[in-house]
């Protein structure tokens, strides 16, 4: 057996060799930004290939999109990313190939190559790749439609929550792949993301792993092990899937528990709409309320109602403030 292991071992590092030199870029790096330009871009081009799949996705479908809403999303993920500029790149022998072109309607492109865990700058420069995690989930679900935008995104948070998100990027609550659209909805998956920031790793983080086949996110699989989040089912998560603000108010009495805040019941009469808050969110909105981390508009909670990244950052700016 130890025979059989070692000759893979070997088989591998001649797969890499072929590529160039194996090697892992550490922290203490200098990182770069790829810094691709958001203006001028007529299109990207999603090309899939290789036997590996995507947030459970066969990745054989090449897609192409003209929206300048996805393509401000793509474009601000991959700029998100940290680059190692040292000539140290990642490489790994996954025998995988996914990339990401960038056309401009001046005629040049810039892209974006999985295979082997490398970036190509304008078919020049490359760069190793300190953390690509969320990028090509992010892609797969433009390719399979699971995430649709229905909105005009922006980079700048509305004027109530500005102050909010200015300190909130200030005190690292904020990555960097969540620093726009802030008055859109936030999905399931982007919540997780937010929220993981505050937690605390799951003992049993790395033995178990989350029971969705939807997503492999490591925020999400920490938060389930914490007790946190479940899925819409018991084996999908629905990761884009817009959360509902009883949604969230359950997960946040379930982070705050985790963290030891203490937290008391409020009656619900102080809601107009409260006969249509969902039986099993009514104790941790009314305990949520009680501690000052949700409030609803109007005399109104809007159970129902996506909440929003502005608002899931400014309550998360809360917790952090009073943990």
């Amino acid at each position: 057996m130890c025979k059989k292991l070692l000759t893979i071992a070997a088989v591998f590092g001649i797969i890499a060799a072929c590529f160039g030199v194996l090697c892992f870029a550490d922290e203490n790096n200098a990182a770069a930004s790829l810094g691709l330009e958001m203006n001028g871009v007529e299109r990207i081009e999603i090309r899939s290939g290789g036997n590996g799949r995507v947030n459970g996705h066969f990745g054989e479908n090449n897609y192409i999109t003209k929206d300048q809403n996805e393509i401000k999303y793509i474009i601000n993920t991959i700029n998100s990313l940290d680059l190692i500029d040292d000539e140290k790149r990642i490489y790994g022998a996954d025998g995988r190939s996914d990339s990401i072109y960038v056309y401009y309607n001046d005629g040049s492109k810039k892209f974006l190559d999985r295979f082997l865990g490398r970036i190509n700058y304008n078919d020049e420069k490359q760069y190793g790749i300190k953390d690509m995690k969320g990028i090509f989930e992010l892609v797969s679900a433009f390719k399979t439609k699971e995430f649709v935008l229905n909105h005009e995104v922006t980079f700048e948070p509305s004027d109530w929550a500005k102050a909010n998100v200015d300190k909130a990027i200030s005190l690292g609550l904020v990555p960097k792949e969540n620093r726009i659209d802030y008055a859109g909805d936030i999905t399931r998956l982007d919540a997780c993301r937010l929220l993981n920031n505050l937690m605390p790793t799951a003992e049993n983080s790395g033995d178990e792993k989350s029971p969705f086949s939807d997503t492999s996110d490591e925020n999400v699989a920490n938060l389930y092990s914490l007790g946190i989040v479940n899925g819409r089912t018991e084996t999908h998560f629905c990761p884009y899937d817009y959360i509902t603000r009883e949604e969230f108010a359950k997960i946040l009495a379930k982070a705050s528990e985790v963290l030891r805040i203490d937290t008391a019941s409020a009656k619900l009469e102080m809601y107009a709409d409260q006969d249509k808050i969902s039986d099993w969110a009514k104790n941790s909105i009314g305990k949520m309320t009680v501690l000052g981390l949700i409030e609803g508009s109007g005399g109104k909670f809007r159970p129902k109602d996506s909440i929003t990244k502005e608002e899931v950052i400014t309550t998360l700016l809360k917790l952090y403030e009073i943990n």
